[in-house]
């Protein structure tokens, strides 16, 4: 059961010991339980990378062209190489 408006006081889940947040569907609450660490740090290393990659490489799309990313890669020019190679 939901916290009722004006009820200050912190509801506790007995099996686990971990807070409610006052959320509830179909009678489901929800507990507040943070994040596991190992997911934390798999984030925030994708935004990394993420950035890392839009620093390094073409990815923005314009007008007449793309942003040219630190590498200076394309891959119009890399197709002269992949035509030579023999199948």
């Amino acid at each position: 059961m939901a916290k009722k408006p004006g009820d200050d006081t912190q509801r506790i889940d007995q099996p686990t010991g971990t807070a409610f947040v006052g959320h509830e569907w179909d009678g489901i609450e929800e507990l507040n339980t943070p994040l596991p660490r190992w997911w934390l740090w798999t984030f925030y290393t994708t935004i990394i990378w993420a950035l890392a990659y839009v620093i390094m490489y073409p990815a923005w799309p314009l007008v007449d062209s793309a942003t040219k990313g630190m590498l200076g890669w394309t891959s119009r020019g890399s197709w002269p190489l992949k035509c030579r190679q023999p199948m």
